[in-house]
């Protein structure tokens, strides 16, 4: 009988304090970093416990008049705690990811789902400033980089490049990726907040021909802190220096002012300079952002500019077909040449501008963008009787797009694409013009278990091509119509356990690139010659990725494998071309059915022999053949293997880390060498290593990369014919917030 009274004595005080605190308010939870509403975080008061929705809003109950204390987290999280008040509006709580750096890079994993996205946040990046997107990206499991010489490179994710490797901005695509496939995205990394890597499925809500993997880059949030860093280095004798200055207008929006400049003078070998590679470039960008009552909503906009001059090596510009012939023969060694800032003939301009505004709601977000492109190729060879003044070839693309995306309570998202491009060119041919109406509608449904997540995503595009004229005819309209599909499961087991699994099918139009385009590929010096009777690719796939802790140790480890039907590939013919402009060697698109493989594995143990060192090691392969020949593509990176070790250590002020790597890159022995220039290179090893002091909102960085001044040539690069890669590089960076 005592047992009884208790409890309704429990229950009955319990009811009591709950009654003094009958107050209710609306909560969303958002992600600091993308501005995302994070589904599944959890709420809890002292007697009870919350779940977010999918659009991450809950309604907490039992708030007392005078405050009540709450916790929220979110899987990846650290918990935070805040005091709420009753009220009819909706508070907006923000929860930042706990960032698990992989060890000896750049990146940072995000661990919000359970997903395959790596997301790294270039202003927190350990190793500098310097970098481009491409060398940011580069220890990205499954990523090389593709280069054509010393300031051009462009990111090769599972093999794969080119047009197959989409980039989007502020969910916007950017469109200059069809001129050809070695031009680098005009993409500033240190004016982005975060940069994400997806590959199979998922990539389909965005985009269906994103074969190789989609990068996303989401422009930097207004700060409360401004930021300054600058940055120099020995190769070129220069550096970057960059300016982040937030504020916030009376009327509550927000806004920031980035700027970034970089003066670059002539890169070196360890054994001559390669002439003429300059670089000069300089982005500006201005975000604004601000929360309105209308439906939880908020308006955003981007303006920025982004625009560079790149030099081209001057030797791989020919004027007869002798001088080829020698620089291609065995042992030969430029000239001699001294060491210059200025940048002559040849060289290219690009200059990107970007306006964008957005609108989120609850459950719909409106885009709306212009891009304008345009670049401009300097010969230096000069037709009779041509000016010196102008260039040899003009591009300009505009591109107009508007973008909604919708998110319903029942696991549904949707995003939905108009877009039109406007293409012209000037001077000499390379690809035509033309102009291109694009509509497409991405649907991914997600279904939560106990264990994970099943995703299903569908999508259908349309590409309409018309105008299409080069400088002597009108060419055939192309029209385009694709579906793709795929399936993806994310299963975690245990408190350390991932596995994402993932099945589908992608779908590629040819670029006009590939199709028309006939005339010297400035940047990576050669002639490319289309073929109008390319048919779209065709991608069936299998994506996986996983991970597992135990004690000290992690294991992470990717596998992929793909069927390509109508694989679309740029491949030197054997052949070399005079033209006005100098002499090239002759490279085709060429179409096969082909089937690729390959995976990464990372190791990772921490308290190696004492508790501040961590050591890692990865490796890589990638292989792609044709099916009914018993033939390699050409352009495959070749194996690699990587080990890292890093110490830390820090006092009551002072935080510091030193790391070393050791790579080795293998000679590509499955590379096709009847029709390539020149034979595969060797193999070779690079050391690196860098330490970096933190004090306070200071950071200083000193490192090395390439410490033996190794010469080596990469198989990578599209220039490797002519000259071998830069030598050892110091930089030293400092980072200052205020």
């Amino acid at each position: 009988m005592m047992k009884w009274i208790i409890l309704v004595f429990m229950i009955f005080s319990k009811t009591i304090l709950l009654g003094q605190c009958m107050g209710k308010r609306w909560i969303q939870i958002i992600d600091e970093h993308n501005q995302e509403p994070l589904a599944k975080a959890t709420v809890k008061l002292k007697h009870q416990q919350f779940i977010t929705n999918q659009l991450g809003y809950i309604e907490v109950n039992h708030v007392c008049e005078d405050g009540t204390k709450i916790s929220f987290s979110h899987i990846g999280c650290a918990t935070a705690e805040k005091i709420i008040f009753p009220g009819k509006d909706t508070l907006t709580l923000f929860l930042e990811h706990h960032i698990l750096e992989l060890p000896g890079s750049n990146i940072e994993t995000q661990s919000n789902q359970l997903q395959n996205d790596v997301v790294i946040h270039p202003l927190s990046s350990q190793w500098g400033y310097l970098k481009s997107i491409s060398q940011s990206l580069s220890q990205v499991p499954g990523l090389q980089i593709q280069k054509s010489g010393a300031n051009v490179e462009k990111p090769n994710i599972q093999g794969l490049s080119g047009s197959r490797v989409v980039y989007f901005q502020n969910q916007i695509r950017m469109e200059t990726q069809s001129w050809g496939s070695d031009h680098a995205p005009e993409i500033d990394p240190q004016s982005q907040s975060e940069i994400i890597v997806t590959t199979g499925g998922r990539t389909l809500l965005y985009c269906s021909d994103a074969i190789g993997g989609l990068i996303q880059t989401n422009n930097l949030l207004p700060q409360k802190n401004a930021t300054a860093f600058l940055g120099l280095q020995s190769q070129g004798k220069g550096g970057k220096m960059g300016l982040i200055i937030p504020g916030q207008f009376k009327d509550g929006g927000l806004f920031s002012i980035s700027t970034t400049a970089t003066i670059l003078g002539d890169y070196q070998t360890p054994s001559y300079i390669l002439s003429n590679t300059g670089k000069r470039e300089f982005n500006v960008q201005v975000n604004y952002h601000k929360k309105i009552a209308f439906h939880q909503g908020r308006i955003s906009g981007q303006l920025s500019l982004f625009q560079n001059q790149l030099g081209v090596l001057s030797w791989s510009h020919f004027g007869n077909l002798t001088d080829l012939n020698k620089i291609l023969q065995p042992g030969w060694v430029p000239p001699d040449s001294t060491f210059r800032y200025q940048i002559a003939k040849p060289y290219q301009t690009s200059q990107h501008q970007w306006i964008v505004f957005r609108f989120d709601f609850s459950k719909h977000h409106w885009s709306f963008s212009r891009q304008f492109n345009y670049r401009s190729e300097f010969d230096k060879h000069i037709p009779l009787g041509g000016s010196t003044s102008l260039p040899g070839m003009q591009l300009g693309l505009a591109s107009n797009s508007v973008v909604h995306e919708f998110k319903s309570l029942n696991h549904i998202k949707c995003i939905n694409q108009l877009d039109w491009n406007v293409q012209s060119y000037a001077g000499s041919y390379f690809v035509p013009n033309d102009q291109l109406l694009h509509l497409g509608s991405g649907w991914e449904w997600t279904k939560d278990h106990q264990y994970g997540s099943w995703f299903l995503n569908a999508r259908f595009d349309q590409w309409q091509y018309w105008d299409i004229s080069n400088a002597s005819r009108k060419l055939e309209n192309k029209s385009y119509r694709g579906i793709a599909y795929s399936m993806s499961h994310a299963l975690k087991w245990g408190n350390t356990g991932q596995l994402w699994l993932s099945i589908g099918k992608q779908y590629r139009p040819p670029q006009m690139s590939e199709l028309f385009s006939d005339g010297l590929h400035h940047g990576s010096a050669s002639i490319e010659k289309g073929n109008p009777f390319l048919h779209p690719e065709k991608s069936y796939f299998i994506d996986s990725k996983c991970s597992y802790s135990i004690n000290k140790w992690t294991i992470q480890g990717s596998f992929y494998a793909k069927k390509i039907n109508g694989f679309i590939n740029l491949e030197p013919t054997g052949e070399n071309q005079i033209t006005l402009r100098g002499v090239f060697p002759v490279f085709q698109y060429v179409q096969r059915d082909v089937y690729s493989w390959g995976g990464d594995i990372q190791i990772d143990k921490k308290h190696f022999l004492v508790d501040q060192l961590q050591c890692t090691l990865k490796g890589n392969v990638i292989h792609l053949g044709m099916i009914h020949q018993l033939e390699n593509l050409y352009g495959i990176p070749p194996a690699s293997i990587q080990g890292q070790w890093k110490y830390n250590w820090k006092n009551k002020r002072i935080n510091w880390t030193a790391q070393a790597t050791i790579q080795e890159v293998f000679h590509p022995f499955w590379a096709p060498i009847s029709t390539d220039l020149l034979p595969p290179p060797n193999s070779y090893i690079l050391i690196h290593a860098g330490i970096q002091i933190r004090y306070k909102s200071t950071t200083c960085l000193l490192s090395a990369e390439n410490i033996l001044n190794q010469s080596y040539f990469d198989y990578m690069d599209r220039m490797r014919y002519f000259a071998m890669s830069p030598g050892r590089n110091i930089t030293v960076q400092i980072k200052k917030q205020f």
